[in-house]
């Protein structure tokens, strides 16, 4: 499976597509954060496919539905129209880590109930 999608290159801004693993563990509130995901993020934007030239693989897919990958797209500012994979892989790892921050901070007590 691959974790980065490329889309187009526009000088300095590459348009991508990524997929960020979701852990097996669970919030506050004891609920499974790959249950959140299937629920807020269970859809995704590529086209069905082979997972190459801009398409999902059906394991992709299955996986986003599952909630055990989301999909984020977004635009990374990096290189100068031929990124390297380095640099790909650098920014790839800072999202991600800004993702399941944003992501376990935000859905941290989803499903709580009180009363």
């Amino acid at each position: 499976m691959a974790d980065i999608h490329i889309g187009t290159i526009d000088g300095s801004e590459v348009s991508v597509v990524l997929h960020f693993a979701i852990p097996a563990t669970n919030n506050a509130s004891a609920v499974p954060w790959r249950t959140i995901a299937a629920r807020v993020f269970g859809t995704t934007a590529l086209l069905a496919g082979d997972g190459t030239a801009g398409t999902i693989s059906a394991a992709e897919a299955a996986s986003i539905v599952a909630g055990s990958l989301v999909e984020v797209a977004t635009t990374f500012k990096i290189g100068l129209n031929n990124p390297t994979g380095a640099q790909l892989d650098a920014a790839f790892t800072a999202a991600q880590t800004v993702f399941l921050t944003e992501f376990q901070a935000r859905y941290n007590r989803y499903g709580a109930t009180r009363g």
